[in-house]
């Protein structure tokens, strides 16, 4: 039917969009919904839950702007786990993760890269525009948090996210300790 061969769709396993180019014999590409995003770092993404999955050991690459691998699928990712291994975030790891509204970060994490979550406009953690960063962080980029509308950090006095907010006007730090952690 004319031009068809030619064309090809793009989209998600098992998504109607496959369904659609199967019945119009139309060529179907599938997006990746994993992949490696550091030396012994690896990602997966779940469209049916949006859950995006972070595991390994080691460091996240640091992206430029809109170079993660997931960067497309940002306003269907809902939920972020890192697995305890990992010991970065990434620069521009979640740029423009729009519909991210929760984030686990394990205490292996040791740093956050720059503008780690700029622009994640629904990000939470244990309270709205607040997100919690374990004992171990010690390092925060000063534009990890832009745009995300993020508030509140929850973590350890003496820590990395306590000299975040002090540094960082609009930041409010909350104080917590391992009871706490132990019951949230």
């Amino acid at each position: 039917m004319g031009c068809s061969a030619d064309l090809v769709l793009h989209g998600w396993e098992g998504s109607t969009a496959e369904t659609y180019a199967q019945a119009a014999d139309i060529t179907f590409h599938s997006w990746a919904g994993s992949g490696t995003c550091g030396d012994s770092v690896t990602w997966s993404y779940n469209l049916d839950t949006g859950r995006l999955t972070i595991s390994g050991t080691g460091n996240m690459v640091n992206y430029s702007t809109f170079e993660a691998p997931w960067v497309y699928y940002g306003d269907t990712i809902i939920a972020a786990d890192i697995s305890s291994g990992v010991t970065s975030i990434g620069s521009y790891a979640f740029v423009k993760c729009t519909g991210l509204t929760g984030i686990t970060v394990p205490d292996s994490v040791s740093s956050i890269g720059r503008y780690a979550f700029c622009e994640c406009y629904r990000l939470t953690g244990i309270a709205a525009r607040a997100v919690v960063i374990p004992r171990n962080v010690t390092s925060i980029a000063a534009d990890a948090f832009a745009n995300s509308q993020v508030t509140t950090i929850y973590g350890y006095a003496d820590s990395a996210a306590e000299a975040f907010c002090a540094s960082h006007a609009g930041f409010t730090f909350v104080k917590i300790d391992d009871n706490w952690m132990a019951s949230h």
